[in-house]
Parts: C-alpha cells; sequence; structure tokens
C-alpha cells in the first residue's frame, strides 16, 4: 500500500480523539471519587486541567499557557463557558497541584486497554495476543525536590548527573500500545517495578522479554496463571535436557535454585518444563552472529515450531520502538518534563502516556480499516496530523463529552 494512502487514513485523528477516549464525564467522576474536582467555577475548573496535562504530552516544546491557548480555543464553546481568561503560569502550577497525579493514573489506568482484535494484522500469533516488557529511564529537571525523590545515579564521587524516573511498561506488540506501567526512582530495579504489573497479565497472552526478567519464581507465577511465556535465555541457568524436538528445539526440565521450596515457590518434586530453541542470527553481508537461545513454556512443537518463535521473538523489538515514540517525539529529543515537583513529574508522565494512547488507539482503528498492520502506519506523521487538525476540530466529532 503506498504513503499518501496510509496517511490518509491517520486524518481521523483530530482533539474529539482526545476527549472520546477520556470523556468529561468519567474525569469529573474520578475528580469526585480522590476529592480533587473543582467546587466552585474558577479561573481554571480541575476537568480542564486534566486535558491540559493530556496536552502536554502532544505540545511538549510548548509553554504550559500556550498549551491551554490552544486547548481553550477549542473547548470553550463545547462547555458553554463563554470565554476564559488565558490562566499564568503559577495559577496553572497551583491547579496542576490540587488536581495531583492520582486523578490521571487511575484514568490511564482504567482507560488504557490492548485494543487489537485478531482482525488486526501482526497482533496475534494465534489464539495468544503478543504482549512485550521492558523498562526504561527519564531525566528530570534539577530540582531539590526530584533529586530526593527519584534520586540520582551514583558514581565513585557520589551522586551525579541529574535526578531520573524509572519505569516498566507492558506493550501489545502490533499496535504499540502500553498498557499498563509502573514508576519509580532511579534506585528501583526493574524486576521490583514489573512485579506490579503482573495483575495485568492474562490467560491467553504470550509474553516476550529479555533474559534480564527471567527467574523462577516468575516463570512459575506467570505460567500458572496461564500466561505464555517466551523469554531470552539466562548464561548458565540450571536445566536438565529431556527431549529434542524434531524442529531442532529442545524440552528441559528447569531445576529449582537453593530455598525456592522452602520459600514456597514450588513444590517438592514438582518440575518445571521448558521449551529451548537456539539459532544464530546471520548478517546481510553472509556473515554469522551471536549464538540466541530462547526458552519457552509453549512445549507443543505442533502449535508453534522453532522457526516460528524465533521469528516472535523479535516482535519484542515493538516496546523499544514505543519507548522511542514517548520519549523522543511526545517528550522531543533533549527535552525533559516540565515539573520540578515529583508529584507533578508523575502526573505529566501519566499525561504523556494517555496522549501516546490517543494516537496509537487511533492509528489501529485506521490500519483495521485499511487492511493493513498498524506497524505500517507512521506514528511521527499521525502525531503531526493530530496537532494540525486540533485547529480544525468539530464538536461533532464527539461521542460523549457530557
Amino acid at each position: 500500500m503506498n504513503a499518501p494512502k496510509n496517511m490518509s487514513m491517520c486524518e481521523e485523528l483530530t482533539l474529539g480523539s482526545v476527549l472520546n477516549a477520556f470523556p468529561r464525564s468519567q474525569i469529573e467522576t474520578v475528580l469526585d471519587k480522590h476529592g480533587r474536582n473543582t467546587e466552585r467555577f474558577r479561573l481554571l475548573p480541575a476537568f480542564l486541567t486534566v486535558y491540559q496535562v493530556i496536552m502536554i504530552g502532544f505540545y511538549g516544546e510548548a509553554s504550559l499557557r500556550e498549551i491551554f491557548r490552544v486547548m481553550l480555543e477549542k473547548l470553550l464553546n463545547l462547555f458553554a463557558f463563554g470565554k476564559l481568561q488565558i490562566a499564568d503560569r503559577s495559577s496553572i502550577t497551583t491547579a496542576r497541584q490540587k488536581v495531583g497525579h492520582e486523578v490521571l493514573k487511575e484514568l490511564f489506568e482504567t482507560n488504557v486497554k490492548p485494543v487489537a482484535t485478531k482482525e488486526h494484522k501482526g497482533c496475534y500469533f494465534k489464539d495468544l495476543r503478543i504482549v512485550a516488557v521492558d523498562g526504561s529511564e527519564i531525566e528530570l529537571i534539577n530540582s531539590k525536590e526530584n533529586s530526593a525523590f527519584f534520586g540520582k545515579r551514583l558514581n565513585q564521587h557520589g551522586e551525579a548527573g541529574y535526578p531520573t524516573m524509572r519505569f516498566v511498561s507492558l506493550i501489545e506488540c502490533g499496535t504499540r500500545i502500553m498498557f499498563a506501567v509502573a514508576t519509580g526512582g532511579v534506585h528501583d530495579g526493574e524486576l521490583t517495578l514489573f512485579e506490579k504489573l503482573h495483575e495485568k497479565l492474562e490467560p491467553k497472552m504470550l509474553l516476550l522479554a529479555d533474559r534480564y526478567y527471567y527467574s523462577f519464581k516468575l516463570w512459575c507465577k506467570l505460567g500458572r496463571m496461564g500466561v505464555k511465556l517466551l523469554f531470552r535465555m539466562k548464561t548458565g541457568l540450571a536445566m536438565k535436557k529431556l527431549r529434542r524436538l524434531k524442529d531442532g528445539s529442545y524440552v528441559v526440565e528447569i531445576i529449582p535454585p537453593a530455598g525456592a521450596i522452602d520459600e514456597g515457590v514450588c513444590k517438592a518434586g514438582e518440575k518445571i518444563l521448558a521449551r529451548v530453541i537456539e539459532y544464530e542470527t546471520l548478517y546481510r553481508d553472509g556473515k554469522k552472529g551471536e549464538m540466541i537461545r530462547l526458552m519457552t513454556n509453549i512445549l507443543d512443537e505442533n502449535f508453534a515450531t522453532a522457526e516460528e518463535i524465533a521469528r516472535l521473538y523479535a516482535e519484542r523489538w515493538d516496546i523499544e520502538t514505543g519507548l522511542c515514540e514517548l520519549k523522543t517525539w511526545l517528550k522531543r529529543p533533549k527535552k525533559t518534563f516540565k515539573s520540578q515537583l515529583p508529584n507533578l513529574v508523575v502526573q505529566e508522565f501519566y499525561g504523556c502516556m494517555m496522549a501516546h494512547y490517543v494516537v496509537r488507539k487511533t492509528m489501529a482503528a485506521a490500519a483495521l480499516k485499511g487492511g493493513i498492520a498498524p506497524a505500517e502506519l507512521s506514528f511521527i506523521h499521525s502525531l503531526r496530523v493530530l496537532k494540525r487538525k486540533f485547529q480544525a476540530f468539530s464538536p461533532s466529532e464527539l461521542q460523549d463529552v457530557s
């Protein structure tokens, strides 16, 4: 399919996409739940503050007042406010502090879900939804508050660099929607953060992960949940080879580490079986690369051959693409979040994640309509379309703004 047609599919992106994904009625409900709603009409109502935080994700390069101006030009008549004065920076910051980060976090966790159906190309392997996990970091404004809360990296001289937020996310491969996230400071381990996301995984999901994420305890826990696992294998993992399969892979018994039975990770005599696939990467010039060893709890070679599993693992790079979109095209290169207070940093982060979801969800719908894989559409072009069409938004595009 040629580029112009791909681009035309993304023309559906408008400000209405934001308001449909996060309706005012739901925002008001969450604000009430947390006691953060506006008790009387003020310069900047609480629900508009929420929309502004999401808009920061689209206009990270602009000032807070400029973002507010772009938003109000299209929303005043829609919400029957008549006329509002553009708030100054301090008023906007005060309004954001009153809303807090909990509201944005709950809106994200409630609304942001995997969206792919089996009709979406490149999102399923047979009846398994393909997802991946990975972590990343974002350097923040070097304020005293951010440094104390998030921490800085350590070297031989002590703390160095900027305060840094670490986060781990789950992504739906294919649509590249990051549907779950856990945040922490630079000294919080990715495995610790990932533990907060286990409940977001479901049976009929196939989880792809790098070798860093493997642990015997995790393998047991997620396997019992019915999650299919495909991890790169750690070097030196204790296992016993049982049999080789026709496709060249082999079934192994993973030997529990010392103390696993006493800690209740597994029962005495319980066997944890896995399947190992080994292959060498091959460069275009014909030279061989490193040996890749994968491990999965899909034991049936008739359900998934060794070649299919090797190709599946390459889908893990979708999460790297999603993280790049978030950190480079929404946050902007060499830019960081605008906030100097930890509460507002986390709030801004969730607003940015919600902005990413709006773009990716609309791209997934457009790809399905066009009969192509969501990965074939350009995120950068889609983002530009959305920002351009903010200026031509029509309230008729909304499904629910009450």
